[in-house]
Order: C-alpha cells, then sequence, then structure tokens
C-alpha cells in the first residue's frame, strides 16, 4: 500500500478548483496562460476530458473553442499518457486489495477528481453486503 500511495501521491493530480482555473485560462488575455493552461489539460488526458465537452456545450469564445477542440482531438489520436495509466492502474489495484487503508486512498482520489477513483467507490458500495 506504501507503494501504490507513494505513486499515486507523485502524479500530478489536480483538484476540480484547478481544472476550472485552467479551462478558465484557456480565454486569457496572455498567451503564455493559455499556453500553459492547454499544456496542463493535455497532462490530464482523460480525466480533462468531460470538462473539456462540458465547455463546449455553453458558448465559449472562438479561441477557447478552437483550443478545446484541439485539445479533444490531440486526446482522440494520441495513446494514454503515462501520468493518467499510472492512476488508472492504481486505482485497479486499490480496488482489488480492498482494504480498509485501500478506501481511504480512493476516497482521497476522488476527491481529487479522479473519476475511476469514484467509480470504484461506487462499485464498493454496490458489492458490499
Amino acid at each position: 500500500m506504501a507503494v501504490i500511495r507513494e505513486r499515486l501521491q507523485g502524479t500530478d493530480l489536480s483538484s476540480a478548483e484547478e481544472l476550472e482555473n485552467w479551462l478558465a485560462d484557456l480565454d486569457s488575455d496572455r498567451f503564455a496562460v493559455r499556453q500553459k493552461a492547454s499544456r496542463e489539460l493535455v497532462k490530464l488526458g482523460k480525466m480533462a476530458e468531460s470538462a473539456l465537452r462540458r465547455l463546449l456545450g455553453g458558448r465559449p469564445s472562438l479561441e477557447v473553442r478552437r483550443r478545446a477542440e484541439e485539445l479533444l482531438a490531440r486526446r482522440e489520436k494520441e495513446e494514454i499518457s503515462p501520468e493518467p495509466l499510472r492512476v488508472r492502474r492504481g486505482v485497479r489495484v486499490l480496488e482489488s486489495v480492498g482494504t480498509p487503508e485501500a478506501r481511504r486512498l480512493l476516497e482521497e482520489l476522488s476527491r481529487k477528481g479522479v473519476a475511476e477513483a469514484t467509480a470504484a467507490l461506487r462499485r464498493f458500495t454496490v458489492c458490499s453486503p
């Protein structure tokens, strides 16, 4: 458990608030801020996908629409990046282990916005006696 915790804590998991800030930064007046937001969203991979789709469902500026569509298109073309893959695998291991400590770590990841952890917690709830 200590190794899994260390590996998952070492990943750059963002909170929902950080994700929203990066989405807002896509419309910044400063090019460097928009670029940084794009890079951070790319790092999140699938974890940012639903937020980008939600953003496009609204009425974003032309710049935001272009960047969000570009990020989604890039996501569809590329393999999963190492960081989200590490998180996904770690969540699967935690779910398989099923100890109280594993559940606490899944809850922590879920609070940080990791969708896979939230889904694993739901499965715990459904499967528990």
